[in-house]
């Protein structure tokens, strides 16, 4: 059965004691990938090391946090909270999240953060992460300086998808679409001879949206690497996409771009 994967979950978690916070194991990286910004540093070792990483994509309302520690030999997906403190009296953010582990892998928990979210705690000494009772305290150390490295990341991005950084950044209100982009694309939608050859893969695009709201034109800036997948996604886009536009800080709506990816993908 054809599926075409959509994306962010959260994990919740019930307050605990934090225990000793895990110390970093290396510095902060910034890695430049093909369609976002990933920021990551160790921490701990051995059976306790996690990685703790930032997923960044330009025009996204929210980033994506990561935690990968080792398998424990238990293999599930579970769908909760993961609740983030920043110290006993702040307030906490909830965000939804999924975890899971596979065999001969490692345990992977994805949340979402917004962009406020992410102000809250970019500067925090430690974090505490809470998932279905249990508790992770990293000595984070604070995230200012890696962060203000993804935003020199994020501009270059920005230029290699044909935009201009400087415009980009004096919005003051994104482009925003009529509807959730997940049901612009569905299942019904994958295309008969790319179910038949097994073919999936993510499709990055630019959509440039003009200052009344309208598709001005959907580019694919990173393939699928199956011309019927890239295709086929701008071309239900075109059909479907509307948005309100972009506007500067004085209310004056202006022409904007939004970059996406779609997942196509064949299940068994």
């Amino acid at each position: 059965m054809p599926l075409i994967a959509a994306v962010l979950a959260t994990i919740v978690g019930q307050s605990a004691a934090a225990p000793a916070p895990l110390k970093p194991a290396g510095s902060w990286v910034v890695d430049y990938a093909d369609n976002a910004c990933n920021v990551a540093r160790s921490f701990g070792a051995g059976d306790q090391q996690v990685v703790f990483a930032l997923t960044l994509m330009p025009g996204r309302d929210h980033n994506q946090i990561v935690l990968n520690r080792p398998y424990d030999g238990k293999e599930r997906i579970r769908k909760s909270d993961l609740v983030i403190t920043t110290g006993p009296d702040s307030p906490p953010i909830t965000t939804p999240a999924i975890s899971g582990s596979v065999k001969a892998g490692n345990r992977l928990l994805h949340a979402t953060i917004s962009a406020e979210e992410l102000a809250r705690i970019e500067g925090a000494k430690s974090l505490t992460l809470t998932h279905r009772g249990e508790v992770i305290h990293l000595a984070t150390n604070g995230m200012k300086a890696p962060l203000a490295a993804a935003l020199t990341c994020e501009d270059d991005l920005i230029r290699s998808w044909g935009g201009d950084p400087a415009a980009f950044r004096s919005i003051a209100v994104r482009a925003k679409a009529a509807e959730n982009p997940a049901r612009w694309v569905t299942n019904d939608d994958y295309p008969s001879e790319s179910v038949a050859m097994g073919e999936g893969g993510t499709v990055g695009v630019r959509l440039d949206i003009g200052a009344d709201g309208k598709l001005l034109n959907c580019t694919v800036i990173s393939s699928s690497t199956f011309a019927r997948l890239d295709q086929q996604t701008c071309a239900l886009i075109r059909k479907r996409v509307r948005y309100e536009p972009a506007r500067l800080a004085d209310g004056t709506p202006v022409v904007s771009s939004s970059f996406l990816r779609f997942r196509w993908q064949v299940l068994d």
